[in-house]
């Protein structure tokens, strides 16, 4: 060991010396030479071990051939982005949008991986990238939620993804913070308020549930998920009529209730495929924005016919009183699927609306032939009878209908209400009218205002007005109170009448 030191020491000092020259220029040569493979070797290792993979071993190679032909042109569209601009951030973003919508989420991860990597405070990339976590059940979600809070604390939405993320993990009081973080910044925020009501249902807290609850519904009275949840708080409350006037608000609202949430709507609009002009217009028919509903749902019919998009587009069409126009897509959903019911009977409705009587009844009467225990047919024809003032033709319907429905109650409810307000009095027949009203009612908790206020006519037309003042008065308590404003107005006018012991009387056109 000493040895070779002093070795070292001694040759080093004769090569400073530089004995002729040549010494000192042969060990800088050699010097030199060591140092750049040292340094060709570290970078390398370097270029190896740090310096992201070549973009085209990163780039997806989806199975696009089961998917449409435009999402496969837009998804090879971005990846030539890509491979054209591979240093953007922008170009990765978007393909890995595109990958994650229709539906190709795990090859998304990797593109949203490199676009953060590239640009990382960039909050789209990470938010995207932590909620596709969260749909494909990475743990590592919950990390990449706390980094789009420190890029952007203040979006409300963020907050309640993650409290709904956190929530489906059973992890309760992160969830709980989550949405209160969301109320911090939006205290309107409703599905915030939703999120803390399920929170306290889980944990067997009804009243603060039931408190959170409301608190859902004052921004946004029309959330059917709020009054489902309050249907099942009123029933654990022990309080039946409460609960039944919850699930019928519930089941007469759309299903979808929408976050709003616009850096998420940015990825949503990517979507080409026919279900994702759909969905779109799924989520403006529930806002009630019903033309670009219409919209989106004739480009899906453009990208793929289909018999249930063409009944979307015609029923919205005669919301807008286009009926001309419903018509001829109710025909094209027979065109695509000639055994569809639903078409059947409701263009014929249409049909019987817009005066055609002859085919009307012809469609209607096919859909009975293709089902004759199918009640929205019998409701059909005896709503047209009862428009042309045929109200004995309205009641024989009726009660076909009810006979081979085993009761169905719409059915029986319109029975009732003709057999106690039609203006011919050979038709009037106020027991039976009390009966069928009764067994609805008893069904119903006594909780339906439309079902009290057949009772109540039922009632007068039996003379017993003290009686049919008192139904009425409630009928009318319940129809304000779920905000059914049309019928609140009726019943109240009735409600007049029988005050002054007048049975009221259905106009016949």
């Amino acid at each position: 060991m000493n040895q070779g030191a002093s070795k070292t020491s001694s040759t080093r000092t004769t090569e400073s010396k530089g004995v002729k020259g040549k010494p000192l220029i042969k060990n800088l040569a050699l010097g030199l030479l060591c140092t750049g493979l040292v340094s060709i070797a570290f970078f390398s290792i370097y270029d190896h071990v740090w310096s992201p993979p070549d973009f085209p071993e990163l780039l997806p190679k989806p199975d696009l051939s089961a998917v449409e032909a435009q999402v496969a042109q837009k998804i090879e569209a971005l990846k030539a982005e890509v491979e054209k601009s591979p240093d953007s951030a922008e170009s990765w973003g978007k393909l890995a949008m595109a990958l994650d919508i229709h539906d190709f989420k795990h090859e998304s991860i990797p593109c949203y991986q490199r676009a953060i990597a590239l640009d990382p405070n960039e909050f789209r990339w990470t938010y995207y990238y932590a909620i596709v976590l969260s749909e494909t059940g990475s743990p590592e979600a919950f990390k990449w939620f706390e980094r789009c809070s420190s890029l952007n604390s203040d979006y409300a939405p963020l907050h309640v993804i993650y409290g709904e993320a956190l929530y489906e993990a059973g992890q309760l009081e992160k969830a709980r913070m989550a949405y209160r973080r969301a109320l911090a910044i939006n205290s309107n925020s409703a599905h915030a308020y939703l999120g803390l009501g399920k929170i306290a249902l889980s944990k067997g807290d009804l009243t603060r549930s039931r408190e959170y609850l409301h608190k859902t519904l004052e921004p946004k009275p029309q959330f059917r998920e709020a009054h489902g949840l309050l249907a099942e708080v009123y029933r654990r409350l022990n309080e039946p009529k409460k609960a039944n006037r919850e699930l019928k608000i519930a089941q007469q609202l759309p299903k979808i209730s929408p976050l709003a949430d616009p850096v998420y709507d940015e990825l949503v609009k990517q979507g080409v495929s026919a279900f994702w002009y759909r969905e779109r217009g799924l989520v403006y028919q529930a806002e009630g924005r019903i033309d670009e509903a219409i919209q989106q749902f004739k480009i899906a019919l453009q990208l793929r016919p289909d018999p249930e998009g063409h009944v979307y587009v015609a029923n919205l069409l005669r919301e807008l009183n286009r009926l001309d126009e419903a018509a001829d897509h109710y025909r094209a959903a027979i065109n695509l699927q000639p055994n569809y019911i639903v078409a059947y009977n409701n263009l014929g409705q249409l049909l019987l609306e817009m005066g055609q009587v002859e085919e009307g009844l012809m469609w209607v009467e096919k859909a009975l032939r293709l089902d004759r225990r199918f009640p929205d047919a019998y409701i059909s024809l005896g709503t047209f009878y009862v428009r042309k003032g045929r109200d004995a033709e309205a009641i024989a319907t009726y009660r076909q209908g009810l006979q081979v429905t085993q009761g169905f109650m719409p059915i029986a409810l319109r029975l009732a209400w003709l057999l106690a307000t039609s203006p011919q009095q050979e038709l009037r027949d106020g027991k039976e009218a009390m009966r069928l009203a009764k067994a609805i009612c008893k069904k119903t908790k006594y909780h339906d205002p439309e079902s009290l206020d057949v009772l109540a006519a039922a009632y007068a037309e039996m003379g017993q007005f003290s009686k049919a003042v008192q139904i009425a008065e409630k009928a009318y308590e319940l129809a304000s109170a779920n905000q059914e404003i049309e019928l609140a107005k009726e019943i109240r006018v009735r409600l007049a009448l029988f005050r002054t012991q007048t049975p009221y009387r259905a106009n016949s056109s």
